[in-house]
């Protein structure tokens, strides 16, 4: 099961990389009460609760940004059996069970281009 902590825009940023790709996302993982039970995107999102998750084997967790290790103590102590995965670390040997024919260092490239692109679009708003 593969699931991207946090439903906000970074969250949405990653899983339309990921679906462009091919990559199917099972489920945002999210702590704020109004999104938690929605659908957002074709995408349910799931509480830190959630037993489905919680009794995943093979539980996934991307989580962004990497500086912000806090978020991976915290849900290591949630879920301490799942491979939670940093976003910005994405290499060709991403532990996603996915197509060959995807290129994932392609896709961190994308993911960064689309951030920068933003923050010079906020720049010159200013």
């Amino acid at each position: 099961m593969l699931i991207i902590y946090g439903a906000g825009k970074q969250g949405l940023r990653i899983l339309y990389i990921l679906e462009d790709y091919g990559v199917k996302v099972d489920g945002f993982l999210d702590r704020d009460k109004r999104k938690v039970g929605e659908t957002i995107d074709s995408v349910t999102c799931f509480s830190l609760e959630c037993e489905k998750v919680k009794n995943e084997k093979e539980l996934k967790i991307i989580i962004s940004p990497k500086k912000n290790s806090g978020i991976y103590r915290f849900l290591k102590t949630i879920f301490p059996k799942s491979k939670i995965l940093y976003w910005e670390d994405i290499k060709g040997d991403y532990p996603l069970k996915i197509s060959k024919e995807v290129d994932l260092n392609k896709i961190r490239t994308t993911y960064f281009d689309i951030r920068k692109k933003m923050y010079e679009d906020t720049r010159n708003k200013q």
